[in-house]
C-alpha cells in the first residue's frame, strides 16, 4: 500500500522508514538525497533514478529506473519488495558515511568558521 502522510518530524518518521520495505526517490534533479539514505539506513531497498547523488547514494543496493517512466518505476518496485537488499543497503550507507567522519568533518566546518568570524 502506499501512504501519502504529509509533512512529518524526523521522530515521525523513523517508524515508517523501519517499517517499510521499499523507499523511492525518483528525484529529476537531486543532490545526495538524506531521506534516501534514511531509508536505507532502515533497510529500505532503494528504487531510484540515475539522476545526480542518487546513484552515489544506491550504488548497486538498489533498483534504477527511468525519471518519469511510471511502469519502470511499477515493475522495479515489485522486484525491490522481492529483493533481499535491505541489509546491503544498511551496510553500504554506514560504510560511506561513517558517524566518525561526519563528526569530523562537521568539526572542521565549525572550526572553519569560527576562524573566519561568521
Amino acid at each position: 500500500n502506499v501512504e501519502f502522510l504529509g509533512p512529518l518530524s524526523q521522530d515521525e518518521l523513523i517508524p515508517y522508514y523501519q517499517r517499510a520495505k521499499v523507499y523511492c526517490q525518483l528525484s529529476m534533479r537531486e543532490g545526495l538525497p538524506n531521506a534516501l539514505c534514511e531509508a536505507m539506513l532502515c533497510e529500505c531497498v532503494p528504487v531510484g533514478t540515475r539522476n545526480y547523488g542518487i546513484p552515489t547514494a544506491i550504488g548497486d543496493t538498489g533498483f534504477y529506473v527511468p525519471y518519469g517512466d511510471p511502469k519502470a518505476t511499477a515493475e522495479a518496485i515489485k522486484e525491490a519488495l522481492n529483493a533481499d537488499k535491505g541489509k546491503e543497503a544498511r551496510e553500504r550507507i554506514k560504510k560511506m558515511f561513517p558517524i566518525e567522519r561526519r563528526e569530523k568533518e562537521l568539526v572542521e566546518i565549525i572550526r572553519g568558521l569560527i576562524k573566519e568570524g561568521k
